[in-house]
């Protein structure tokens, strides 16, 4: 799945799943693409979330997203404990349970660890997955007001048109 901010490429999640029946979605990583480094953590949070939601207010049938989040960032300050921490917050706050943290040991990435939940359709998980939503498309308006791109207006409305697109619905 790619992303875009019109005709912008930020990002893609190179997973996305489906299993057999429809009821269970899994995802893998966002990587973000050309994309100031300050905004790449708020840019990250904002794609989970509305990808949930997309995902929860379009398609009934779905009622558990599998996500793992494994993706080396390079230029993280901190290590890969503090990263894989993080991660495991980000999932907690969407309203994912089942959230675990295993090593994934990698040559060239030491202190590599993958982060995964389940995130269920229910009262709870519905309501911290809203509330995330809009604490993140808060912060990530500020940090592009603070840090501009070019072409920097109509992400948001560029991600729906794209999942809908994707999935045949209008």
């Amino acid at each position: 799945m790619y992303l875009h901010d019109d005709e912008r490429l930020v990002g893609d999640v190179p997973s996305v799943r489906v299993r057999p029946g429809g009821h269970e979605v899994e995802i893998e990583n966002f990587r973000p693409v050309d994309t100031p480094l300050a905004q790449r953590e708020r840019l990250g949070r904002l794609v989970l979330a509305e990808v949930l939601c997309f995902l929860f207010e379009n398609f009934p049938s779905v009622q558990a997203v599998q996500i793992t989040l494994s993706s080396s960032i390079d230029s993280f300050q901190g290590g890969g404990i503090m990263l894989a921490k993080i991660r495991a917050d980000v999932l907690q706050s969407a309203g994912c349970t089942s959230v675990t943290t295993v090593a994934r040991p990698h040559a060239a990435y030491p202190g590599h660890f993958a982060v995964s939940g389940v995130w269920t359709y229910s009262t709870a998980s519905v309501a911290a997955l809203q509330s995330m939503l809009l604490a993140e498309r808060a912060a990530y308006s500020e940090s592009k007001a603070t840090h501009p791109t070019p072409r920097d207006d109509g992400w948001m409305s560029a991600l729906v048109r794209l999942l809908k697109r994707l999935t045949g619905r209008r």
